[in-house]
């Protein structure tokens, strides 16, 4: 994760410590946020088995039994050929109340791989994220998107929700 999305999530979780949090896509490919936060439990969840994986799952249509007060997806949706579909099952695994935080890569930064490699290798989905339209995907799935902020600097959007 690059320095800019690291840091939003760093103030985020000053406010958000001590909860059940579930992480999409929460493979440890070039960081982790897990450590920014002093959870309850933490459960990562991802396509692929690796760093920090405690369940292999599709985040698109994944459906568990539970919720949590904290759900994260960090610099994945670029990567997914369906992102409004993992931002459903984030707010799926939600509770009522509960947080939801999103980074992902947006119109001005340069395509890059899920693996970690700076290029994208032939097959891999790549696609940046319209702020306009994660708002759209959001917002009929959340009583309140409390911030989104698009750093056309960096090339992200972040947001921050409540179901």
């Amino acid at each position: 994760m690059h320095p800019e999305a690291y840091d939003w999530i760093r103030a985020q979780a000053a406010t958000l410590q001590g909860l059940h949090c579930v992480d999409l896509g929460g493979r440890n490919v070039n960081g982790s946020i897990r450590e920014l936060f002093a959870p309850e439990s933490w459960t990562a969840v991802d396509l692929s088995d690796g760093p920090g994986v405690d369940i292999v799952a599709n985040v698109t249509n994944w459906r568990p039994d539970r919720e949590w007060d904290l759900v994260c997806s960090t610099e994945v949706l670029e990567h997914v050929s369906t992102p409004r579909y993992v931002v459903e099952t984030m707010a799926h695994c939600c509770r009522s109340g509960g947080t939801l935080l999103l980074t992902a890569a947006a119109p001005g930064r340069a395509p890059h791989s899920a693996t970690g490699g700076a290029s994208v290798p032939p097959g891999e989905h790549y696609e940046n994220i319209e702020p306009d339209r994660l708002q759209g995907w959001v917002r009929p799935l959340v009583s309140s998107i409390d911030e989104i902020f698009f750093d056309a600097r960096h090339g992200d959007v972040y947001l921050r929700a409540t179901k």
